[in-house]
């Protein structure tokens, strides 16, 4: 059973930035992702800048235009795009980062040297925008490497006028390429994928034709660079994500197609699957570990429910994230040009085993014209490299006792045989030790007894590592890419590839005693021996695909006049953790799905409101969400912001405050004059609110 990555041409997937510092290997708070990567833009010339200066030069220029980036983290990027004349060279530009105090952090350049300063263009813009029936054109070196022009064959040497047509709302919806010597219109580009519902999966939903081939290969080929077996399907049906979606084996979902946050077309004949689908499909299942969605909107308002940004995560930012695009069809053309290149920097990062978080923001500094146009949510210290599965451990089974150890030589097993009533074993560890200096590479082996035949492997590390002498002897682990269900009777093997009696492995195992009845310790030289009066000291663990259990947080915001409040971000965290869900209320209640136990917090934050932190109220102890047990967790809990918990307007006016003042003093009624404790303050709220009255902020 093989790792799944679903590689679809139509749709699926998701990961996205708004804005994230630098992470390195931390995990920032879902709701950094609310803060733009940069913030701000402007054109700089290189008249006061010696180093914008010296990389003009080195290829021949004088002057020029850069674009300024600065980013969040405090990096500045200068980014030069090409011209020659009023010709844009695709692909071609200087890109040069550097930190907040100046110093030079990276630089890299595209540049070709066989373009011509002095082009013969016959064909006047006004012929060019009557050959192509209107619209604004432009003159182009397309690059011979463009993916957005990949339908050109060949790829004109000379320049040519491309007509980017876009509607009403700015959307580009065709481009059309003119020969600038004769007027021949030599084809089409492939245009971004478009958030109206009249294009699916494929780029032509009328006749079902067309796909994102760049896009879709390059991510195809660094999901096999990063270990993993992609399936991949052009025009996929619902039932097909569907299955991918309920199958643990898929633990990423790339897919480029069009589509907004709520909807996606990913077949002909108009099929769309949409992020309630998703909601539904994932209910009893772990979220999708990774999703990539090349879809024009999908990560718009990506924090909140029913959006796909959100339903692949099942809101959660743990261990899970999402990446794709936001408002693409209304970029720049420039912007376009360069999402492959983006997505082609990202993957490599992320194969050299650099955090989601992390990759997303160098890529956006590689090309930051992307910046605003794709976006990250989720968790920032996610990596992808080693293989990642959607497995949640639900068990483990083992012998912990030893009072001996066998030696093995290279090419000889020793462990222990069982039999495993249908578990999925997603890691294997036995105590070991070494005696002398071996080396070579210690494999961790599940054989099945019937055939011998390897139901699962992995390669520990090399002998040479482990420690020296039983006294040392260290629990060694390794967790398996691709767990495998397993029923029937094995062996739990461990296999050095070198060694002899001097210098060898030694695996730690109970002599003489029966620990563990209908169990054997066993061993192979040129066969196997099984011995009922020892056992091997071992340990598996097992998991299974869907969540155990699933819960409910749910309740409604109020000020501290108990007035309803919406657009209210609520927050639920465990102490000193990152946040672990929010939802952004679009009225005064709010509900969230928890899949995991533990004691939480609430936060509540609106603008021009004081934050309310459940764990940090002024004079009242924490308020606890107790959700530690199972049980606890099924049973859901139900919280609202109202009384002493109510938001605090930061001004407010004197008959505000004279209403909270009563709140203290009385016990609040409602309009049919039904009394309300919970509602009631007391005396250090009512001050809070005194306080924004006289001291407004």
């Amino acid at each position: 059973m093989k790792v799944r990555i679903l590689l679809t041409i139509a749709a699926i997937v998701a990961v996205t930035i708004l804005g994230m510092p630098n992470f390195g290997n931390t995990v920032a708070a879902e709701n950094d992702t609310d803060l733009p990567l940069v913030l701000n833009q402007t054109l700089v010339t290189p008249d006061d800048n010696p180093m914008l200066a010296q990389l003009l030069a080195q290829h021949g220029q004088t002057n020029g235009t850069y674009k300024k980036f600065e980013f969040r983290d405090g990096d500045v990027v200068y980014n030069y795009q090409r011209m020659i004349g009023n010709i844009t060279v695709e692909g071609d530009f200087i890109n040069c980062q550097v930190s907040a105090t100046g110093e030079p952090l990276k630089n890299f350049t595209h540049w070709r040297d066989n373009l011509t300063g002095n082009p013969n263009i016959t064909i006047t813009k006004e012929e060019a925008i009557n050959i192509t029936g209107g619209g604004g054109v432009a003159l182009y070196y397309i690059s011979p490497d463009s993916a957005v022009f990949s339908t050109i064959d060949p790829i004109p040497q000379d320049p040519c006028w491309i007509n980017w047509k876009r509607d009403g709302n700015g959307t580009l919806y065709n481009i059309t390429v003119v020969d600038a010597q004769n007027g021949t219109i030599l084809g089409y580009g492939i245009p971004p994928p478009s958030p109206s519902f009249v294009y699916a999966g494929p780029i032509d939903q009328v006749n079902c034709t067309g796909i994102w081939g760049d896009w879709y290969d390059n991510a195809q080929d660094w999901f096999w660079t990063m270990g993993y077996s992609p399936d991949h399907i052009t025009y996929p049906s619902i039932a097909n994500i569907k299955s991918y979606i309920q199958d643990c084996d898929t633990a990423l979902i790339y897919g480029v197609a069009h589509g907004n946050n709520q909807y996606i077309r990913c077949g002909c004949n108009m099929t769309a699957y949409s992020a309630s689908n998703v909601r539904d499909w994932l209910a009893g299942y772990p979220p999708i570990r990774f999703a990539f969605l090349a879809s024009c909107d999908a990560m718009k308002d990506c924090d909140m429910p029913w959006t796909f940004g959100y339903e692949f995560r099942k809101g959660s930012v743990i261990d899970t994230a999402v990446v794709g695009y936001i408002g693409m069809v209304n970029a720049s053309n420039e912007t376009w040009l360069s999402t492959l290149p983006w997505q082609e920097n990202f993957f490599s990062y992320l194969a050299d085993g650099q955090t989601v978080g992390y990759a997303t923001v160098q890529a956006s500094k590689d090309y930051p014209l992307c910046t605003g146009y794709i976006r990250f949510i989720g968790d920032a210290g996610l990596t992808l490299v080693p293989k990642l599965n959607r497995y949640i451990d639900t068990g483990t089974e083992e012998q912990t006792s030893f009072n001996n150890a066998e030696n093995l030589k290279g090419g000889e097993r020793a462990g222990q045989r069982l039999t495993i009533p249908g578990r999925v074993v997603t890691s294997l560890s036995f105590p070991l030790f070494k005696a002398g200096s071996p080396t070579g590479d210690v494999v961790f082996t599940i054989r099945a007894v019937s055939d011998d035949h390897i139901i699962n492997s992995k390669i520990w590390g090399d002998a040479s590592t482990l420690p020296t002498g039983i006294a040392e002897t260290a629990w060694e682990e390794v967790t398996f890419d691709n767990p495998v269900s397993i029923d029937e009777e094995v062996r739990l093997l461990v296999e050095p590839t070198s060694g002899d009696f001097y210098d060898g492995v030694r695996l730690c195992l109970c002599g003489h005693t029966d620990v563990k009845p209908d169990e054997y310790f066993t061993e192979y030289t040129d066969y196997y021996d099984d011995y009922s009066y020892a056992d091997a000291a071992y340990s598996y663990t097992y998991g299974e695909c869907g969540v155990p259990t699933l819960g409910i947080v749910l309740g409604e915001v109020h000020d501290v006049n108990h007035n309803p409040l919406s657009n209210v971000k609520v927050s639920l965290y465990e102490f000193e953790d990152v946040y672990y869900k929010h939802i952004l209320t679009t009225s005064p209640g709010y509900i969230m799905m928890v899949d995991q136990t533990g004691d939480y917090y609430l936060v509540g934050i609106r603008a021009t409101y004081y934050e309310i932190d459940t764990a940090n109220m002024a004079i009242l102890p924490p308020l606890h969400i107790d959700l530690t047990t199972p049980e606890k967790l099924e049973a859901g809990y139900r919280f609202d912001f109202e009384g002493d918990y109510g938001l605090v307007p930061r001004t407010c006016n004197v008959t505000y405050a004279m209403i909270s003042i009563n709140h203290w003093l009385f016990t609040p009624v409602d309009v049919a004059e039904n009394l309300h404790p919970e509602w009631q303050l007391s005396s250090w709220k009512a001050m809070e609110v005194v306080h924004s009255w006289q001291y407004p902020s």
